[in-house]
């Protein structure tokens, strides 16, 4: 298929000489007024542009830079032909981004390489740009957030990321906030950037090898201040480029969240249950370990259960664990955990320093269970039994040895405390 040339040249023989020379070749459209221009730019499909640089209407340059004003036409080729011998014209037309400059008379084969040439790159040109416009539309139309980053700068997000964080376009996004990481919401048990030096797309990366499902959701917050839970992809072009891609699957983690927890948590109480300590003792043992703390655990149990139960009803018996847990879990800890062991019988796992700070920390739940006051039943009280999660004996041994004080406790009288003691064994502190 023939390209297309304009000749703007206020010669009219100039024109006409260069028409008989390509005809066959190209489309040619001539015109000698170079006000007419843009209606030609209009109607046709132009390729190339040859100019003269000296004309009465207006200056080919002036005519140049009104071309590179317009986004449709701005990538035209154009080739100036001047009969000036100046130099200043060869610079000047360059420097505005001109393609070429001929002298005439001109050598009509020199033209045809040089009109091949551009033209050829002209149509590279719209083909990449084509393909941008078309791989941003497809972006822009996917329902998942897109970032591209080079040497660490955001410097391209779809149009449902701008559209989440109320951005009409990146520079705008970027003056909402100092920087990436400002996107993310901190949210116990997810992933959140440490100010360490390392990127946070580093991070990221290395979060993706944890075990834990939870950490490989990225919480961020709506304009209503909801918080959305997205999964996230990281893709590696090259050693400066990085995609990153966040899906929103806050109903799948919702989902996945309530079935965990109908998994890990006592439908009754809202404690943790077995299954969940099982499951994560270790590593509630190991983060203690790095904050410096030792790892207690403490049997308790409601003193004469089966009485309530048998004499008020099974139904006042659950309205009393359930009360019964509400108050451990107004005077504990943030970082102690309570789980249903079994019955009446609960197990507290809480960080500690010594055997009297367990001991104390007992005391303290036995004696605000005793001051509480319940439905029908009034009062009740409790017998405790701890010790210190000791690594050279099985996770087994240990359990059983908070079981056995906590027998100690209730063959002691009941209401009581008794923490094993790891130095000397037949000792308690009572």
């Amino acid at each position: 298929m023939k390209k297309t040339i304009l000749l703007i040249d206020d010669e009219h023989l100039n024109n006409v000489s260069i028409v008989n020379a390509f005809e066959d070749i190209y489309i040619c459209k001539a015109i000698t007024n170079p006000l007419l221009t843009f209606s030609v730019l209009d109607k046709f499909d132009v390729d190339c542009i040859i100019c003269d640089i000296y004309m009465p209407q207006i200056n080919g340059i002036e005519l140049f830079s009104k071309i590179l004003e317009h986004p449709k036409y701005k990538h035209i080729p154009v080739i100036f032909v001047t009969g000036s011998k100046k130099e200043t014209d060869l610079v000047s037309v360059l420097e505005k981004g001109a393609k070429d400059l001929l002298t005439k008379p001109i050598n009509l084969e020199e033209l045809r390489l040089k009109l091949d040439i551009h033209i050829k790159n002209y149509h590279n040109i719209l083909e990449i740009k084509q393909q941008k416009e078309f791989f941003n539309e497809t972006l822009n139309n996917l329902p998942e957030m897109v970032f591209l980053f080079e040497n660490k700068e955001n410097i391209f997000m779809n149009q449902y990321a701008l559209d989440f964080f109320h951005s009409k376009d990146i520079e705008d996004f970027k003056n909402n906030f100092n920087n990436f990481e400002e996107i993310f919401i901190k949210e116990n048990g997810f992933w959140f950037p440490q100010h360490n030096g390392d990127w946070f797309l580093n991070q990221l990366e290395d979060n993706l090898n944890l075990n834990d499902k939870f950490k490989h959701f990225l919480v961020l917050k709506t304009r209503r201040h909801e918080h959305r839970y997205f999964k996230y992809h990281i893709k590696k072009q090259n050693d400066n480029k990085y995609v990153l891609i966040l899906v929103d699957s806050t109903n799948d983690f919702v989902r996945e969240r309530n079935i965990l927890e109908l998994a890990n948590t006592d439908v009754l109480t809202g404690c943790f249950n077995r299954n969940y300590f099982d499951e994560n003792i270790n590593e509630i043992i190991s983060e203690n370990r790095l904050n410096d703390y030792e790892t207690g655990v403490i049997f308790f149990d409601i003193e004469y259960f089966k009485f309530v139960n048998d004499h008020y009803s099974h139904q006042v018996g659950d309205e009393s664990l359930k009360h019964l847990i509400e108050t451990i879990n107004k005077n504990k800890r943030k970082d102690d955990l309570i789980f249903r062991w079994g019955g009446d019988e609960f197990l507290l796992v809480v960080p500690i320093r010594t055997k009297e700070e367990l001991f104390s920390l007992c005391e303290k739940f036995r004696t605000q269970i005793e001051n509480e006051y319940f439905d029908i039943i009034k009062h009740v009280t409790c017998s405790f039994g701890g010790t210190i999660i000791d690594n050279d004996m099985t996770m087994c041994q240990n359990i059983d040895n908070a079981d056995k004080m906590l027998y100690k406790s209730k063959n002691n009288g009941r209401n009581q405390t008794n923490i094993f003691k790891l130095d000397q064994k037949s000792e308690v502190y009572t």
